[in-house]
């Protein structure tokens, strides 16, 4: 969607990552303050979940244009984080429940979200 946005549509998704980037930043932060640090990557899982819901919303709303560059590509692009996601869950002795959940429990939130959202 990115390719054909122009120059503004460009820098709503780098605005949108930037903010995302943070948000992510400041939950990871939060809860470790919160809970401590955990063999369980809590906030990833956290903010991968809420993520996936939140995409579910805009989709459901009908996001389109400069609010799918802003929020869909450009905040819940870099709030969600599939590369942590990965590492952190490698390195974790919850890895099979890391891992599946993560992916069952966000394509779950994605859905419900999304057809609550839908009008």
């Amino acid at each position: 969607m990115v390719a054909d946005a122009g120059l503004a549509g460009i820098l709503l998704v780098g605005l949108g990552g930037a903010l995302g980037a943070l948000a992510r930043f400041g939950i990871g932060r939060w809860v470790a303050h919160r809970h401590g640090r955990h063999r369980f990557p809590v906030g990833t899982f956290l903010v991968n979940l809420t993520g996936a819901a939140a995409l579910g919303v805009l989709h459901g709303l009908g996001a389109a244009g400069d609010a799918a560059l802003l929020l869909a590509d450009g905040f819940l692009g870099a709030y969600t984080t599939y590369s942590t996601f990965l590492s952190e869950g490698v390195g974790t002795r919850w890895r099979p429940l890391y891992l599946i959940g993560t992916l069952a429990l966000g394509a779950a939130g994605y859905v419900a979200a999304r057809l609550l959202a839908t009008p």
